[in-house]
């Protein structure tokens, strides 16, 4: 949390300057996690504590036949690692993708191997409490591999997970998609794709029903290897398909739903651009028609990961760089409007190899990037980096108007709201408050936080309920005799 001072000072400065930020934020800190050998980090969320949680895999905390194992760090806001978990079977297991329960636990998907040395894989799903204790693992699949690559959490609290399977369907590998109850039980599961490679790499819940999952296609499109945006229902019957890139490989390796109804898409391209691969961002309306592109990169070799939708309509673009920075390879985060044009961007690595997979939000309105490092700690490191308020391309006399009563509400993140939103309360004044979420009839839907307040800032986080439909909201704060608001838009 930070100390209210410094906000009061900074809203002061924005009281006379209204100026509109653009600069890049600093490094707040990195740090490093790990045993003496090799520790990822493939994923990261923000928990409503301050703090983060990532999951990976680690062989520096295993023995016997066991290769890898399932690897948690759980962190403070400072950076402060809190506890670890390695969690597997017998043999070798991987986490690709985490996500927050309603309980405040996480669930996590990934691989499994189903004997020592094989190639054959299971996909693996484990639930654990807010601790990381393993609460249930289920596994999913056939006699040959498949594995999970990203996991959402469903509007009845069940599961979605999307990854690719070679037991299963039409080619070589195919789309795979299994919906579970809250249990892990399997309600459905479906496989997606032609006499060649497919494989889905994201998956989101669309807020009018069903779900949208990208990932790459040799079965379809016009290259080697193309985009391939499946849109389904919510038995996983297919409403649209289509691809996107050019002769060579592309692959979308996340997709979010936008406000507008549409689809954001980012991944990486060979077939356009300046170099070997791109970054490739996508962006396209409900139909899933492209609408624009954009490709940023050098000569070298250029890979995007991960983004964050933010307020404002802008994206972060997060993944590794070769040919800025360290040639063997360094984050590289990339800031842009709501057209995909580039505001600014930022390297982290040193002089050996690092990829950046996972990212998020801060309570803040900062972020938390997540990878790996060979530059620091041991042969491989877990490398969390926490950027610092991101001011880019917001007005800050939007803060203006509440200073002079003595509270103001930060910019909620991320705005709209997918699942979870943080924000600051800035007060001048101590006493009774009420932080609440209104629908725009006045009903009261949530509520944040109720009781006494000291002088100062406070961060606050809300997980949306399933009860709480898409639509306009207002997030309304009062302590003493002082009121502050502000609209967020909610997708489901």
């Amino acid at each position: 949390m930070k100390k209210s001072g410094m906000n009061i000072w900074i809203f002061a400065v924005l009281l006379v300057t209204g100026l509109v930020f653009s600069q890049t934020p600093d490094t707040l800190w990195a740090n490093h996690y790990g045993g003496g050998l090799w520790d990822y980090a493939y994923d990261v969320r923000s928990t409503d504590d301050g703090g983060f949680i990532t999951a990976g895999l680690s062989n520096s905390y295993i023995s016997g036949s066991i290769e890898l194992m399932m690897y948690l760090v759980k962190t403070n806001g400072d950076g402060d690692m809190l506890w670890y978990k390695v969690i597997g079977r017998e043999y070798s297991d991987r986490g690709y993708s985490i996500q927050i329960t309603a309980d405040g636990g996480y669930i996590i998907t990934g691989s499994s191997e189903a004997n020592a040395g094989s190639d054959a894989l299971d996909v693996y799903l484990v639930r654990t409490d807010s601790n990381g204790d393993t609460l249930w693992t289920r596994t999913y699949g056939g006699s040959l591999k498949d594995e999970g690559e990203c996991v959402v959490v469903t509007e009845d609290q069940g599961y979605m997970i999307a990854g690719y399977t070679y037991s299963y369907g039409a080619g070589d590998k195919d789309f795979y998609l299994i919906r579970t109850d809250s249990s892990g039980d399997t309600l459905w599961t479906k496989t997606y794709g032609g006499s060649g490679d497919d494989l889905a790499w994201s998956v989101a819940v669309v807020p009018d029903g069903g779900f949208i999952v990208s990932g790459r296609t040799k079965s379809y499109g016009a290259g080697s290897w193309d985009v391939w945006l499946l849109r389904i229902d919510a038995d996983g019957e297919m409403i649209w398909n289509k691809t996107y890139g050019g002769g060579s490989w592309d692959s979308g390796l996340e997709v979010q739903c936008t406000p507008d109804g549409g689809f954001i898409v980012h991944g990486y391209t060979m077939s356009f651009g300046a170099g070997n691969t791109d970054y490739y961002l996508l962006k396209t309306d409900a139909s899933g028609n492209l609408l624009w592109s954009r490709t940023y990169g050098g000569s070298h070799y250029d890979n995007g990961t991960c983004i964050e939708q933010l307020p404002g309509g802008g994206y972060l673009l997060g993944g590794y760089t070769k040919s800025f920075g360290d040639t063997d390879g360094d984050f590289w985060i990339i800031r842009t409007d709501a057209n995909g044009d580039s505001l600014w961007s930022q390297i982290y690595g040193g002089s050996g190899i690092e990829a950046l997979n996972g990212m998020d939000l801060t309570l803040d309105g900062g972020y938390i990037l997540a990878g790996k490092t060979r530059s620091y700690g041991s042969s491989s490191s877990v490398w969390l980096l926490r950027i610092e308020q991101d001011l880019t391309g917001i007005d800050e006399s939007e803060y203006a108007q509440s200073i002079p009563s003595g509270l103001a509400l930060s910019p909620v993140t991320p705005n709209p709201v997918l699942s979870h939103m943080a924000f600051d309360l800035n007060t001048m004044v101590s006493g009774q408050a009420d932080v609440s979420v209104y629908d725009l009839s006045g009903r009261r839907v949530a509520i944040i936080h109720s009781g006494q307040l000291t002088e100062g800032t406070h961060s606050f986080m809300w997980t949306v309920p399933q009860t709480v439909a898409s639509g306009t909201y207002i997030v309304r704060a009062s302590c003493a005799t002082l009121s502050a608001a502000q609209r967020i838009a909610v997708i489901r």
